[in-house]
């Protein structure tokens, strides 16, 4: 886990949040919990998140009281290669109507 205030960019889970009540009640009522995704869309002073569809800025102090994972990127399977079906010959009666 990482603080908040030490991302860039990107998605995150918010797993703990710290301080003393007045810091915790002010980001819980921003949205920002355990559990919460969260998506850091600016860094810097304030950061600007993305918390249930609604963007917030937060102040960078605030933003290090909450304790954030990031999702680990699984690789995605390589698709099958496409292969293309065996060519055949149209069927006489076809070739027959194609060139009336």
């Amino acid at each position: 886990m990482v603080p908040l205030s030490q991302m860039s960019r990107g998605i995150a889970v918010c797993r703990q949040v710290e301080g003393d009540g007045t810091h915790t009640t002010r980001l819980k009522r921003l949205g920002i919990c355990e559990g919460r995704s969260l998506e850091v869309m600016q860094a810097g002073d304030p950061m600007i998140l993305r918390v249930i569809g609604t963007s917030i800025g937060l102040s960078r102090q605030l933003a290090s009281l909450v304790l954030v994972e990031t999702p680990v990127a699984h690789p995605t399977p390589a698709p099958h290669p496409v292969v293309p079906a065996p060519f055949t010959k149209p069927p006489a009666e076809l070739l027959a109507t194609a060139k009336q």
